[in-house]
C-alpha cells in the first residue's frame, strides 16, 4: 500500500511539474533561442503555437488538481 501511495504521489508532481513547464517555456528566451526546430523557427514562434502549448500546460494542471481532489491516503 505505501508503495501505491507514493507512486500516486510522484505521478501527481510530474503532472505538475510539466504542467508548469507546458505553461512558462513558449513565452522565455530558451524558446526563441532553440535551434533543434531551426527549420521550422517562424512557426514555433508563432504567439498561436505558443498559445496552443501553453493550453496544454494549463489541461495538465487541471488533470494534476482534479487527481488531487480524488487523492486519497
Amino acid at each position: 500500500m505505501p508503495q501505491r501511495l507514493w507512486l500516486r504521489a510522484l505521478v501527481l508532481v510530474a503532472g505538475i511539474e510539466v504542467g508548469l513547464l507546458l505553461l512558462t517555456l513558449p513565452w522565455t528566451q530558451f524558446w526563441d533561442r532553440g535551434t533543434i526546430w531551426l527549420p521550422w523557427i517562424s512557426f514555433w514562434r508563432s504567439p498561436y503555437v505558443r498559445g496552443a502549448v501553453s493550453g496544454l500546460g494549463i489541461v495538465n494542471l487541471w488533470a494534476a488538481a482534479s487527481e488531487i481532489t480524488r487523492f486519497r491516503f
